[in-house]
């Protein structure tokens, strides 16, 4: 599967808000993995999940642990934004992407509840967290339950 280019992303974007895309060119050239900033959903087993989950060599495990659907979903469904970022070595530029990561992350949100809703023709759930003891901003979805 080929890497989906930040023109792609771009045009989503602007199909869904075009007021959007502005915020969306300011910061997808930090991005290393444009894919991340609009996950393709699928259906297994009951779950929600990104289509990348289906490559976990682990998925199934989660599937015979004693795990609720809404555990699995949140565990393989979710991004952490620094993972996705090209982010510099430099402190202070590291301080400054990761604060536009927190300003980006509501749009990010909006726009995934838009485009999964589209794709599953059914409202999603889309959380975020920013939580200072976890690793950086995070995004995830799953099905409303």
């Amino acid at each position: 599967m080929s890497k989906p280019a930040a023109s792609d992303l771009l045009q989503a974007v602007g199909s869904w808000r075009p007021e959007a895309v502005s915020i969306f060119k300011a910061i997808v050239d930090e991005f290393s993995d444009v894919e991340a900033l609009n996950p393709k959903a699928v259906e297994h087993r009951g779950c929600l999940l990104n289509r990348r989950a289906l490559d976990n060599p682990h998925l199934e495990e989660w599937f015979e642990e004693r795990f609720s659907d809404a555990q699995r979903e949140y565990v393989l469904n979710h991004v952490h934004l620094w993972d996705v970022a090209w982010m510099p070595d430099d402190d202070a530029r590291s301080a400054e992407l990761t604060e536009r990561l927190r300003e980006f992350m509501p749009t990010l949100a909006d726009f995934w509840r838009w485009s999964l809703a589209k794709q599953t023709g059914q409202p999603v759930e889309v959380w975020t967290s920013d939580d200072p003891e976890e690793y950086g901003p995070t995004i995830g979805f799953g099905y409303i339950r």
